[in-house]
């Protein structure tokens, strides 16, 4: 069970949605839903085809929608480039090499200058 949970960031940061930065009950239902599929569909390919193999993926399937549409949206590129970026910063690599800025929106900075100057 515990592969699914990097591999349930890995799938939401593809989608556009960071399940890292969600809530704890998104991160758990991420994690079971890819749990769910993956087991059923292995389930499905080894002993062949029931209703509670079905049931299984169904409901991770279920899950997986739920969490997609509670996780936080993050990015809008090419999901390649944002799977690239967050490997990349589990591995500590430069962030010239994560490409972070082409997936995560950055705010604009504002300078303590800036803030405190008076027109």
């Amino acid at each position: 069970f515990l592969w699914s949970i990097a591999a349930s960031r890995l799938v939401g940061v593809a989608f556009g949605r960071e399940i890292g930065d969600s809530s704890f009950s998104v991160k758990i239902e991420a994690a079971i839903s890819l749990f769910a599929v993956l087991i059923g569909w292995l389930w499905l390919s080894i002993w062949g085809s029931s209703v509670h193999t079905y049931a299984l993926i169904i409901t991770g399937l279920f899950l997986a929608h739920l969490s997609y549409n509670s996780a936080v949206k993050k990015g809008s590129s090419r999901w390649y480039i944002a799977v690239w970026s967050k490997i990349a910063k589990w591995a500590n690599l430069a962030p010239e090499m994560r490409q972070e800025d082409s997936y995560v929106p950055s705010p604009k900075r504002v300078d303590v200058d800036e803030r405190t100057k008076v027109s």
